[in-house]
């Protein structure tokens, strides 16, 4: 009897002991998975969205066009293109980046990515158009300053999403 509770209790300690070897490989596994997942935001998503938000917005923020589409636009013109702007930005980072996860594990968070890509898309034609001096030596009425940013920031936008998601 006593051989067979022996090799009972190694038995069982070999069950414990492989238990806790899958526990541990289930929680290498799922590290593994949550940093592959798209809806991970990090400093490379950033970078990737202020080079294409750069790339795309540059040439909007030097062109006279642009200034005099921003001097005619009225109120409702600005609301309409920030709305559109926003509406991009969201369509961008949930089609691309979120339609598969939605299909496969639930619905995404992806709050902090639409976030930041928002701020970079109005944050850098800002800055551009500060650093060349359009604002104020071409542009120096409040509301013009603003339309400028708000056409601009739509291409901005368009840009930095499109980096995020297929560089």
């Amino acid at each position: 009897m006593s051989r067979k509770e022996d090799r009972s209790e190694k038995v069982e300690e070999d069950l414990k002991e492989l238990k806790n070897e899958i526990t541990r490989f289930k929680k290498i596994r799922d590290r593994f998975h949550y940093k592959s997942r798209a809806d991970r935001f990090g400093y490379d998503d950033l970078a990737q969205q202020i080079i294409g938000g750069l790339l795309l917005t540059s040439p909007f923020c030097v062109t006279e066009e642009v200034w005099n589409i921003a001097k005619a636009m009225n109120p409702i013109h600005s609301l309409i293109t920030v709305l559109l702007t926003f509406t991009i930005g969201y369509m961008i980072i949930y089609e691309a980046k979120f339609q598969k996860m939605k299909e496969n594990e639930g619905e995404p968070e992806f709050s902090l990515r639409l976030v930041s890509l928002l701020f970079v898309g109005y944050i850098l034609p800002t800055l551009v158009l500060l650093f060349l001096g359009i604002i104020p030596n071409f542009i120096n009425l409040t509301q013009n300053v603003i339309n400028v940013i708000i056409i601009t920031s739509l291409f901005s936008t368009l840009g930095a999403g499109t980096a995020d998601n297929f560089a």
